[in-house]
């Protein structure tokens, strides 16, 4: 978790973000800029596809995905949030029950090095994505 931070406090002061983004969306670009390695060159955008996922990923941690697929748009969100943590999930027979795989996955990089997928790092990931 040490090295996600220390790349999310260079990536903000390198883009002087702390002058127009509240912590919140400044964490969900993250997720979708650097995490992710989306390139949207449109922060509003980046903050969009942030939020939905890190929406997805919460609901994946709590276990409440098919609760929360009943809503048409939830459902939408859902399917495609999965498409941009693929890597990160295992769902067996069924994208709706979906999991984490912590056996072997990458998350994304910090520092130049490999973030690992691993049971210790992604409750603490997710709720700090959800801290203000």
């Amino acid at each position: 978790m040490n090295r996600i931070l220390e790349t999310y406090y260079k990536w903000v002061n390198d883009y002087n973000l702390n002058d127009y983004l509240s912590e919140s969306e400044k964490k969900k670009a993250f997720l979708c800029d650097v995490i992710l390695d989306m390139t949207t060159y449109d922060m509003g955008i980046s903050i969009e596809i942030g939020e939905m996922v890190l929406e997805t990923l919460i609901q994946i941690k709590n276990r409440t995905t098919f609760e929360y697929i009943k809503d048409a748009t939830n459902y939408k969100n859902y399917i495609l949030s999965c498409q941009f943590i693929m890597d990160w999930l295992n769902w067996g027979t069924s994208i709706r029950g979906a999991w984490f795989d912590t056996f072997e996955g990458v998350i994304g990089h910090a520092c130049g090095e490999p973030i690992l997928l691993t049971e210790d790092l992604i409750n603490p990931f997710i709720d700090w994505l959800q801290s203000k």
